[in-house]
């Protein structure tokens, strides 16, 4: 019957499903026997001389009492000349391991790119950095242990009145590998040292080397960039917070943009800060580029003091646009001749220059006299007659008698 299988075939149908299952089973634990051994085999163990990795070192410095860290974000001081003050400084491992340092007082200094940094050990400093004195130069602090190192700080008489400014540091020493092999390492953390001598305050800032530059953009109908650098100098004797403004103007007042760049905090007198500040300019010829900086607080107090300005001039050149109207003329101009060309071609020589025939004159009997009428000879002389005797011939064409000779 259709759709009937007889019991031999159901038992083959079983019998070939078993050996496929058995036939699966075997491979599939082979498969996994082949990656234990790969497993086993990669994880090789490192040699009984291989150097361990290094513990991560930590550790931190701020400002504290005789009894620990006080929370201070850094020393902060308001002095007199000739006097001395005491103070703390906790150093904590945060680490795992026995941390070595150095420890010293330094000047603080401008970075490359106008950040707070602290002279080196081995320069030489002659404000705060001289000023302070601490008892020890080299500390050794267990893991997870804290040094409390205490410090004074003298101020010289002779010093002038402004803000100062330097920095405490610990510094951990190592020694380079690879292409540093034999050079010494230093990583350094510290803490800042505020120091203001009492008298009179005199702000003062200018700014100095703003250069800028323009580049256009392929769509005219977009305005170009121009990327603005300038230095901002303190000049005073204290240290400033400042705004800096780029303003960026065409000529007749046609266009203008205004841009706040990044403030200025905590300049101190004789550093400077360098700032890069992008912005859009449109493509109107010669602009002129200002910067211009604001001084608005000291030591975290507000103060009132002239804004100061430097600037340049840059050349915004349309490209894109001077070189689409260029091909717009020239579009119009093939255009125009080409339509001449057209009609020179339609409307044959006329067009060309060729000039209209003139009317025919009427046909006459009258002939103009010769200018000078030859006299006749005796050749000429017509027959019944003498020369005197002869007829003349006026310009009308009609005979006139000779004279002397009665008409009738």
């Amino acid at each position: 019957m259709p759709g009937h299988r007889s019991p031999l075939t159901r038992h083959r149908w079983r019998s070939m499903l078993r050996t496929a299952a058995a036939e699966l089973t075997t491979r599939t634990g082979l498969v996994l026997l082949s990656a234990a051994l790969a497993a086993g085999i990669g994880a090789t163990e490192p040699p009984p001389d291989a150097a361990p990795e290094p513990a991560p070192t930590s550790w931190s410095v701020a400002p504290a009492t005789s009894e620990g860290p006080d929370g201070r974000a850094r020393f902060e001081y308001i002095v007199e000349p000739g006097h001395q003050y005491d103070d703390h400084v906790a150093i904590r491992n945060v680490g795992t391991e026995p941390l070595e340092l150095e420890v010293y007082a330094a000047d603080a200094a401008s970075g490359e790119d106008g950040s707070f940094t602290v002279l080196a050990s081995d320069e030489p400093s002659s404000a705060v950095g001289g000023w302070l004195t601490l008892p020890v130069q080299n500390l050794e602090i267990a893991p997870r242990d804290t040094a409390l190192v205490p410090f004074s700080m003298i101020i010289p008489s002779e010093v002038e009145p402004g803000d100062y400014a330097g920095g405490i540091v610990a510094v951990v020493h190592t020694q380079g590998t690879g292409e540093t092999s034999g050079v010494d390492v230093q990583t350094r953390v510290g803490t800042r040292v505020y120091v203001r001598v009492a008298g009179p305050v005199e702000p003062g800032l200018t700014v100095e080397s703003v250069t800028a530059s323009y580049a256009h953009v392929v769509n005219p109908a977009r305005p170009g960039s121009s990327v603005v650098s300038y230095t901002v100098v303190n000049t005073g004797n204290v240290r400033l917070d400042a705004v800096p403004t780029v303003e960026v103007k065409a000529p007749f007042g046609l266009w203008s943009h205004v841009v706040e760049a990044d403030p200025v905090v905590d300049l101190f007198p004789g550093m400077a800060v360098s700032r890069t500040i992008e912005l859009p300019v449109a493509p109107l010829g010669p602009m002129t580029v200002d910067v211009v900086v604001q001084p608005v607080a000291s030591a975290g107090q507000e103060i009132t003091v002239p804004q100061v300005r430097a600037g340049t001039v840059i050349w915004a050149v349309p490209w894109a646009a001077l070189v689409v109207l260029v091909l717009l003329a020239l579009v119009v101009w093939s255009a125009v001749r080409a339509r001449r060309r057209v009609r020179e071609r339609t409307d044959g020589p006329t067009r060309a220059g060729s000039t209209t025939p003139a009317p025919e004159r009427a046909p006459t009997t009258d002939r103009p006299a010769p200018a000078h009428p030859r006299e006749p000879d005796d050749a000429a002389t017509p027959r019944g007659g003498t020369a005197d005797e002869r007829p003349e011939v006026l310009p009308t064409g009609r005979a006139t008698p000779a004279a002397g000779r009665d008409p009738r």
